[in-house]
């Protein structure tokens, strides 16, 4: 021992080697172990985000078959009804051309005229104030075929399907589009959720005046004519064909469908301002022409306005949004704002405005619609009302020839018609002038008397219903019949 002491104090550095040669180990052992762990670690990482990716994607797959599967049912909704219509031949389906996820367009083309028309199909909304009947639907489609004005865009057809819940409305084709369309400087035929992403440079300001200037031309001819407010004024709802703006969309009004917009404003539409929703709209649509994008909030802010060259702009804009008295500008003001003043619309010096003359159904939809409430259908005649119309009025005579005994069979229709006078199923409404009341008188028209009643069946003799019920009577207790002796007559004589 005291060599090998002796040894280690004249070698010292040999222990000191040693131990580092064990540190060293220890700490490459302890590396190994974390950089495994690490790579553990970031091998379930990397799966677990690699298994999201998929679930993704699993999940986009699933939307877009059930997109299809909604398309296909639109597009076989659309062959149904177009059978019934031959005047329409259906040509292809186009994609979401705009927002809204329960409406569906379609090119048709017009057999009598071989033009191209724009279908769009939409399901009923349970919220109109008007009834959702073949009546109605007529009324609205003779209304919108009065309208002739060069910045509406008219409607070609329109018709409620009652049994399908679904509404057509055939318009022209607008080759260029919208003036979303022209703002975003996109295709009519794409679809709205890539055609609109980007933000674009927006419009000259002559043109932002010329193209708002006939917006509000063809809102006041609407008013005149007495149509309720719009309600749905959108670049993609304004139509742009030979550089003139049309309005289209004012369908909506009377379907019970709202804009994006509204969902934005409907907070500012109180007390005196809630009719102004119309000006709301017309203020969101000069600012996307101005600045090429939609405006996100109901009132533009400060930094929504910075950007902008034009004063113009921004005056016709606080002039809009920002009035001292808290009140909105009504559409008519708008239009006789310094802005819009100088502005020259050719296309009205060729305009020769024709009188529109409404029937009381036009009328009675109107009121309905602007107030905004469902008309009331007319009360059933209580049982004493009944009884005394039955009792006054004659009863018809019985025929001699189908004589009713008690032993004969009768049909409810025919007891019915024997006891009491033939009454429609729905009560008539009788026709008043046009008075604040109105709203209760029903579009339908009174329905058609009913068929006669069937004749009633020969009284059967007592000998002949004896007999069968021996007959029958025999079978059930499986007695056999009476053998009957024939003469055969059938063979050849020699």
């Amino acid at each position: 021992m005291t060599e090998f002491s002796t040894w280690l104090e004249e070698h010292l550095y040999v222990p000191i080697l040693v131990g580092l040669a064990i540190l060293a180990l220890i700490m490459g052992a302890i590396y190994c172990l974390c950089r495994r762990n690490r790579f553990k670690g970031s091998y379930y990482v990397y799966k677990r985000l690699e298994h999201e990716a998929e679930m993704a994607q699993q999940q986009d797959r699933e939307r877009e078959m059930q997109q299809d599967v909604i398309r296909d049912t639109a597009y076989m909704n659309c062959q149904y009804y177009l059978r019934s219509h031959p005047n329409y031949r259906l040509s292809e389906q186009l994609k979401d051309l705009g927002s809204r996820i329960d409406k569906y367009w379609f090119l048709v083309s017009d057999i009598r005229t071989n033009e191209e028309i724009m279908l769009s199909c939409m399901h009923f909304n349970s919220k109109m104030s008007v009834p959702f009947t073949k009546a109605t639907g007529k009324t609205i489609k003779d209304l919108f075929s009065l309208l002739k004005h060069p910045h509406i865009f008219p409607v070609v057809d329109f018709d409620f399907s009652v049994e399908q819940n679904l509404i057509f409305v055939f318009q022209p084709v607008s080759q260029r589009g919208s003036l979303k369309d022209l703002i975003y400087q996109c295709r009519y035929t794409e679809p709205w959720y890539n055609k609109y992403s980007q933000k674009r440079k927006g419009l000259p300001v002559d043109s932002i005046k010329k193209y708002g200037k006939q917006v509000l031309s063809g809102l006041l001819y609407l008013e005149e004519k007495g149509f309720p407010p719009h309600g749905n004024i959108h670049s993609g709802n304004i139509m742009f064909v030979d550089d003139i703006c049309r309005i289209s969309g004012y369908e909506n009004r009377f379907l019970a469908h709202t804009s994006r917009v509204y969902t934005l404003v409907k907070k500012k539409l109180k007390d005196q301002n809630k009719n102004a929703l119309d000006t709301l709209c017309i203020g969101h649509l000069l600012y996307e022409m101005a600045f090429g994008s939609e405006l996100t909030s109901a009132h533009p802010e400060p930094q929504h306005l910075i950007g902008h060259q034009s004063p113009n702009i921004v005056e016709i804009l606080n002039f809009i949004f920002e009035n001292d008295s808290g009140i909105y500008p009504t559409v008519q003001e708008i239009s006789s704002h310094s802005f819009f003043r100088n502005v020259q619309l050719p296309e009205l010096m060729k305009y020769n405005p024709a009188k529109i003359h409404l029937n009381e159904p036009m009328k009675t939809l109107l009121k309905t619609v602007k107030k905004g409430k469902p008309i009331k259908p007319a009360k059933p005649a209580s049982a004493k009302k009944k009884r005394a119309a039955g009792q006054s009025e004659p009863q018809p005579p019985t025929s001699p020839t189908s004589p009713v005994s008690p032993t004969s069979p009768v049909s409810p229709t025919t007891l019915s018609t024997s006891r009491t006078p033939a009454v429609p199923s729905t009560p008539r409404t009788i026709s008043t002038p046009a008075t604040p009341s109105s709203a209760t008188i029903s579009l339908l028209p009174p329905p058609p008397p009913p068929p006669p009643p069937p004749p009633a069946a020969p009284v059967p003799s007592e000998t002949t219903s004896s007999g069968r019920q021996a007959l029958l009577g025999d079978i059930k207790k499986g007695m056999k019949l009476k053998r009957t002796v024939t003469n055969d007559k059938s063979a050849p004589k020699v």
